[in-house]
C-alpha cells in the first residue's frame, strides 16, 4: 500500500464517506471501526477507534507491552475544545509511522472523551518505541501526555473495549 498517513484515512472516510480508496487502503480500514457513544443523561460522549482484529505484526512477532498514552484535557464537554483537539491530531499524525509497517508496534485503539484522549500501542521493545516516538516528536512543541508502559502478552487492554465490536453500539 502507498504509504497513507493512517489518521488521513479516517479523515478522508469521515468527512467523504464517498472517497474510494486503494483495495488495500480499503481492506485495512475494514479491520477498524470508529464508535460514537453518548450518555445524555451525563451529557457525555465517548468516540472510540479500535482495532477490530490483533494486527499481522502481533502473529509475527511478540507485541507484549501495552503502550497507554494519555492526554488529559479541561472542556465545558466531555470532548477537548478545538485548539486542543488540532494540537492532539498534531501529535497523532506525528506518531503515525508507530503504527503500520514498522517492525516494532501498532497502533490498536485511540479513545477520546471524559476529558482525555488515550491511545493504545502495542510494542515488542518499548524502547524502541520511545526511542522512535522522540525522534517523530523532535523539534516540535512539548505534548502534555503521560506515557505508562504494561506487561500485557494477553492483549487484556486492548480487549476491554472489544465488546463494542459484538454489542449493538452505534458506529460511524
Amino acid at each position: 500500500m502507498k504509504k497513507v498517513n493512517f489518521l488521513e484515512l479516517f479523515r478522508r472516510q469521515r468527512s467523504r464517506p464517498e472517497t474510494k480508496f486503494s483495495e488495500e487502503a480499503e481492506a485495512y480500514l475494514r479491520t477498524w471501526r470508529i464508535y460514537d457513544i453518548s450518555n445524555d443523561v451525563l451529557n457525555q460522549k465517548l468516540v472510540v477507534r479500535l482495532k477490530l482484529t490483533k494486527p499481522v505484526l502481533a502473529e509475527l512477532k511478540p507485541l507484549h507491552h501495552a503502550v497507554v498514552i494519555t492526554w488529559p484535557y479541561e472542556s465545558e464537554d466531555s470532548m477537548p475544545p478545538s485548539d486542543v483537539n488540532q494540537a492532539q491530531l498534531q501529535f497523532e499524525r506525528s506518531l503515525d509511522p508507530l503504527t503500520c509497517d514498522n517492525g516494532n508496534s501498532e497502533s490498536v485503539r485511540v479513545t477520546t472523551g471524559a476529558k482525555v484522549k488515550e491511545w493504545l500501542f502495542y510494542a515488542e521493545s518499548t524502547d524502541i518505541f520511545m526511542k522512535g516516538m522522540n525522534d517523530l516528536l523532535k523539534g516540535q512543541p512539548a505534548f502534555p501526555v503521560k506515557i505508562e508502559f504494561f506487561n500485557d502478552p494477553d492483549w487484556a487492554i486492548w480487549q476491554e473495549t472489544n465488546y463494542l465490536r459484538d454489542a449493538n453500539a452505534p458506529m460511524t
